[in-house]
């Protein structure tokens, strides 16, 4: 009996005491069609880079270990020196980036694939398809079209329910 209550204040103590959520970013360059293609990216365009400061704070890995931030399997070895995060008093956010972590693709590939909902920056003039990025766990696709004059179509896929809802444009 003692062993289990051990065990149960051990398991206790990782409990998180907010809401913990995690997201994979990919960004497809123009002309990008395949996966190892836009897991390869190791940057994106201007407007790329201000979307991802825009969701969070970038932060070092080794910082956010320090503060205790959720990192959902995040190490500095497998996955790069940076990762962006975005909390408040009742909710942390960690964002896995695919430009930020290493260029080899199966590093990328293995927490990415894993995110229920991907954030998919596409700066391509090909139509974003979802099933280029076919993780096990990937269910939702939110995909960020720039238009210009800081103007974005935002357009959400869901895997399981095969529906598509309509794009809508909106400034930021």
């Amino acid at each position: 009996a003692n062993a289990n209550f051990d065990r149960s204040v051990k398991v206790f103590d990782l409990q998180t005491p907010y809401d913990t959520f995690k997201f994979g970013v990919l960004y497809v360059g123009p002309n990008q069609t395949k996966e190892e293609e836009i897991l390869s990216n190791s940057f994106g365009s201007i407007d790329y880079e201000k979307f991802v400061k825009s969701i969070g704070k970038m932060m070092p890995v080794g910082e956010c270990i320090k503060r205790r931030f959720y990192l959902s399997g995040i190490n500095e070895a497998e996955s790069g020196k940076f990762v962006v995060v975005w909390s408040d008093e009742l909710t942390q956010v960690v964002y896995h980036v695919a430009t930020l972590m290493p260029t080899s693709n199966l590093n990328k590939k293995k927490p990415i694939g894993n995110d229920f909902v991907l954030i998919v920056f596409c700066d391509s003039e090909n139509e974003y398809n979802p099933s280029i990025f076919a993780g096990q766990f990937n269910l939702v696709h939110i995909v960020v079209t720039p238009l210009g004059n800081q103007q974005y179509r935002v357009s959400v896929h869901s895997m399981r329910l095969c529906s598509t809802v309509p794009p809508s444009s909106s400034s930021s």
